[in-house]
């Protein structure tokens, strides 16, 4: 086992995501368990270009997400 050190306001934000952890997983986590979830995330702009799609797959999720957006327009 080694010994991490980190200022106050690292901690106190590792303890807020051990938190949101915490309640999302119904059990105490453990700070080794919160920063290999935090170095196992990827960021969204890793995955550009991943996603090879048709311009016909493109004008289909274009159009239901305007559609969908009319409807949550209308509800707010």
């Amino acid at each position: 086992m080694a010994t991490v050190k980190v200022d106050g306001k690292t901690y106190a934000e590792l303890n807020r995501i051990a938190g949101n952890l915490r309640a999302a997983r119904g059990r105490p986590v453990p700070m080794d368990e919160v920063i290999r979830e935090l170095l196992n995330r990827r960021r969204p702009s890793e995955f550009i270009g991943s996603w090879k799609m048709s311009d016909e797959e493109e004008a289909k999720i274009f159009g239901e997400l305007r559609e969908a957006w009319k409807k949550w327009k209308q509800a707010a």
